[in-house]
């Protein structure tokens, strides 16, 4: 009984490793930017100084913005503002808002009529 019992603790625990969860720690930035996983899409946010460029993928592949409806509010230098994000055409959304340095930006994002999803930034 002993026999099993050790094997089975260690595949329980291992189980419970986050060493087993590594499905999206390999997400790497493609931009130059801060990458947020959310609903197997990954979250790109790439700011400069007027312009906030948000790129989506699909499991790796560019996911297509033009269909994309995405609001975002940006928490910066003590006020809050709230704006439309539009596609570039490919897989790109693009607002342009000044941020400062310490900034929080959610976006929140719908396609077709599916469930929202917000992500969240932190700059």
């Amino acid at each position: 009984m002993m026999k099993f019992i050790k094997p089975a603790t260690i595949a329980l625990l291992l189980g419970l490793s986050p060493l087993t969860t590594v499905a999206h720690s390999d997400v790497k930035a493609l931009y130059g930017g801060q990458v947020q996983v959310s609903h197997d899409l990954e979250f790109e946010l790439v700011h400069g100084a007027e312009l906030l460029t948000l790129y989506v993928r699909d499991h790796g592949e560019p996911l297509p913005s033009i269909n994309l409806n995405a609001r975002i509010s940006v928490l910066s230098g003590g006020k809050k503002t709230d704006d439309t994000m539009t596609s570039d055409g490919a897989n790109a959304l693009l607002a342009n808002i000044a941020i400062t340095e310490k900034a929080v930006v959610i976006v929140q994002l719908e396609q077709n009529g599916h469930h929202a999803v917000t992500v969240r930034f932190s700059l």
